[in-house]
């Protein structure tokens, strides 16, 4: 049987949905990145990414480091 009990972000009342997405479109965010977002899976992991370690951005030469060494490299948000 499958339970209807939601967590995690289907917890977020609209109230606060609402204000995150006020938040991002100040930002320039469009609903056209939102729907990019639903449809490309690698662009989502990417932004999901990106917010999970708290925006930090890896330098050129870490970014290339990574993309040779895979999850075998340690970068500084590591």
């Amino acid at each position: 049987m499958k339970s209807t009990t939601q967590s995690g972000l289907w917890k977020v009342e609209f109230g606060e949905l609402g204000a995150t997405l006020k938040v991002l479109q100040d930002h320039g965010v469009t609903p056209d990145h939102l729907a990019r977002l639903r449809a490309e899976p690698d662009y989502a992991k990417r932004v999901a990414e990106f917010m999970l370690r708290g925006g930090l951005d890896a330098s050129i030469h870490q970014k290339l480091a990574r993309a040779v060494m895979g999850k075998n490299f340690f970068g500084v948000e590591d």
